[in-house]
């Protein structure tokens, strides 16, 4: 059985998500050590403000996580807050979880009454996606020498 739980309930997670997002993003931030991302998880550790991490889990493994943090690093661009570190194991991708993980972050910013939601992403299929699920192109920059899309999703409409 899939769930979705805060980080601050499985603190013994942040190593290993620590490992995804580094073998995921590393080259966005290649000064940054895995202890590095695991310092900034740890830093992640709050379910009554930002910035809060979700990790979606299969019995008692992790398979995922999402966050909301004020600034995301890929961008120039001044927008607050951010969906960010959003990974999914490749063995769970296409079975709802990413889904599952954005909605459980878009409810926890509706409750904290954030207007709107910001998110960078290199990948123009996931883009496709976000759009098809409501998100809208704000601009793009090139960061670190690649082509970055920043998207919003409204929250009051």
């Amino acid at each position: 059985m899939i769930t979705i739980g805060s980080i601050v309930d499985y603190p013994d997670m942040a190593p290993q998500i620590a490992r995804w997002l580094y073998n995921e993003w590393n080259y966005l931030e290649p000064e940054a050590s895995v202890e590095d991302w695991t310092k900034s998880i740890r830093e992640q550790m709050y379910k009554d403000r930002i910035p809060v991490m979700f990790v979606a889990l299969d019995k008692s493994n992790p398979i995922g996580c999402i966050a909301l943090v004020k600034k995301d690093t890929a961008t120039s661009m001044d927008f607050s807050p951010w969906l960010g570190a959003f990974y999914v194991t490749e063995d769970y991708r296409g079975r709802g979880v990413g889904l599952r993980l954005a909605r459980r972050l878009i409810h926890c910013a509706k409750n904290f009454d954030i207007p709107a939601l910001y998110a960078c992403v290199t990948d123009m299929r996931l883009r496709n996606i976000a759009h098809r699920r409501g998100w809208n192109t704000v601009g793009q920059e090139f960061y670190k020498n690649r082509l970055v899309t920043v998207i919003s999703l409204e929250l009051n409409a």
